[in-house]
């Protein structure tokens, strides 16, 4: 009795956050967790969340966390030779989803090749867009009326048609009817930034796709099963509010007859194959599956920006005033290619406010230096995140960095650059000597 009293007092507390299938106690302890996070995060006032930093409860969560997991990740990417991850390339996708969809279709079969796309933007940088020169065809379904004239006009005489339409589970059945969808396409992608999980539930009533590729929300982590409440005029608000974890995907996956087979690293998009193809690929759970949000750290998509400044251009003499300082891992021995992360510090000394935003952004780089004083590659990597710091403070920050992919000794050079103005060379700094090795 006691313990159906809690859990009804649970299920009260967390209603509004569409909880599919909690059962067990250490699940439904990461639910209040997690949930009691993207509350706060969706209805902290502006002064909280300037006071605390973007996201600086995820970053210290994070740290150790995304660093042990990385460590995981590296080794077993390197016994599993056939997990998709390898097979990561762009032509026109962002994330690598194009040579990932190859090799999927290259153990699957190519099929019939037609393709759906809910939310396929302007037709320059989707999944299927690489598809079209191949020999495809299929429906494009965006809600962006600027997105869709520019789309129509791209790929004017291609086996493509291109439906305006902002879609919910109410409507997309009939939308796709419209467009002459095939029963059983080869490939459906979704990618609407927040009801992608209904709209999937929807969709397989009456259609049974071979391969979907769907966005999953890689904050909530591999094991809650937690959904975005249906909401038809949602509208992603750059926040973490929006579609659904990878446990929630993979348990509805399995309930229409789909395997999850892979995500991409940088844990945006997850894979999915019909029942009957799965043996051709590797089996693992949905925590090895999963990959953590990388594109924007310190965690997920990018969050709302809290700072209501634009960042003028730095006058020259104030790159002396703004000093990086960072802690370095204590293992500085790492496979070529591995991901790990380091805490930043950036100490503001000057009268200006100075972080990411506007027309102007300063950026946390980092690039590694050879044993000769030469660069490995010309183009320094951001770190893209939300920051400032205010006159004579200081902010913390998350370094996500990646080893050189050849064997040898590097430095890593950490430095500030503001787009479109200048680098601050005053700012570098090196933090230690890395050996590439290989096992």
């Amino acid at each position: 009795m006691q313990h159906d009293r809690r859990q009804a007092a649970f299920e009260g507390r967390h209603r509004s956050v569409n909880l599919i299938g909690v059962e067990s106690p250490r699940t439904r302890i990461d639910t209040a967790v997690w949930t009691s996070w993207f509350n706060l995060r969706r209805r902290a006032p502006d002064r909280f969340v300037s006071k605390w930093g973007a996201g600086r409860f995820a970053h210290y969560l994070s740290r150790a966390v995304l660093s042990n997991y990385e460590l995981r990740s590296t080794k077993r990417l390197a016994d599993d030779q056939s997990d998709l991850q390898h097979s990561e390339n762009s032509v026109t996708s962002q994330n690598g989803e194009d040579g990932i969809i190859t090799e999927i279709f290259r153990r699957v079969g190519d099929g019939h090749r037609v393709f759906v796309e809910i939310g396929a933007s302007d037709g320059a940088e989707n999944c299927t867009a690489r598809l079209l020169s191949q020999g495809w065809s299929g429906t494009w379904i965006e809600g962006d009326p600027e997105r869709v004239a520019v789309a129509r006009k791209r790929s004017t005489g291609q086996a493509v048609c291109v439906v305006e339409a902002f879609v919910d589970r109410e409507s997309i059945l009939s939308v796709l009817e419209a467009a002459s969808t095939a029963p059983e396409p080869d490939l459906l992608v979704i990618d609407v930034d927040g009801n992608d999980y209904w709209i999937w539930e929807a969709v397989a009533t009456q259609y049974k796709p071979r391969v979907v590729v769907i966005e999953y929300n890689a904050i909530v982590g591999p094991r809650l099963q937690w959904v975005m409440p249906y909401n038809p005029k949602h509208r992603w608000d750059e926040t973490a509010w929006h579609g659904a974890g990878l446990a929630a995907l993979e348990r509805l996956g399995r309930s229409l007859g789909y395997v999850l087979v892979g995500c991409d690293s940088q844990g945006v998009n997850a894979f999915f194959v019909l029942h009957r193809d799965a043996h051709r690929f590797s089996s693992a759970s949905v925590r090895s599956r999963w990959v953590p949000p990388r594109y924007s750290l310190p965690y997920g998509h990018p969050v709302r920006p809290f700072m209501g400044f634009d960042l003028l251009p730095l006058p020259m003499d104030s790159g002396a005033g703004i000093s990086i300082r960072a802690r370095p891992p204590r293992v500085t021995a790492v496979n070529p290619g591995q991901i790990f992360y380091l805490d930043v510090w950036v100490t503001n000394e000057t009268d200006e406010l100075v972080g990411c935003s506007g027309n102007n952004p300063l950026q946390l780089c980092y690039w590694w230096v050879g044993e000769e004083g030469d660069r490995v590659v010309e183009e320094a990597v951001r770190c893209q995140q939300l920051w400032r710091t205010a006159p004579r403070s200081s902010c913390s920050l998350l370094c996500r960095a990646s080893a050189p992919e050849k064997p040898g000794t590097y430095s890593l050079v950490l430095g500030l650059v503001q787009e479109g103005v200048r680098w601050l060379e005053e700012c570098n700094v090196t933090v230690g000597v890395w050996s590439v090795i290989t096992h």
